[in-house]
């Protein structure tokens, strides 16, 4: 038994094994996907926010991180998505780089508000 994390591995419950157990067959049989809305939010607003960030960066832009926040069931939408910008775009020059932060809000052909995507660029 070995620590890891900070947790010791080997005095896990045996209820909270199963628990895990149970949780990775459902993923692994398709049962579940915990990422589906966020996925969706993604890739609606990527293509927006790399060609901002492109224009925007003299050099190629790399992306540094991106968080989806829905607020909807995505996954229940059939509608075509959009992507519009949410806030002006921002920089932040930090010691070690010039970073681009962004926010993009993707609605459904209704113009539902169905989430945000925040993505900081660098170049």
């Amino acid at each position: 038994m070995g620590i890891r994390g900070g947790a010791d591995i080997g005095a896990m419950k045996r209820h909270d094994q199963e628990r895990i157990i149970a949780a990775a067959l459902a993923v692994a049989a398709g049962a579940t996907d915990a990422t589906g809305p966020a996925t969706r939010l993604i890739s609606t607003a990527e293509p927006l926010a790399s060609v901002l960030a492109r224009l925007q960066l003299a050099d190629e832009p790399r992306l540094l991180s991106v968080t989806a926040t829905p607020l909807a069931d995505v996954a229940r939408v059939k509608d075509m998505l959009r992507a519009i910008p949410a806030d002006p775009l921002q920089f932040l020059d930090t010691d070690e780089r010039r970073e681009l932060h962004m926010t993009v809000e993707v609605r459904d052909g209704q113009d539902n508000w169905l989430g945000d995507v925040q993505f900081v660029w660098s170049a």
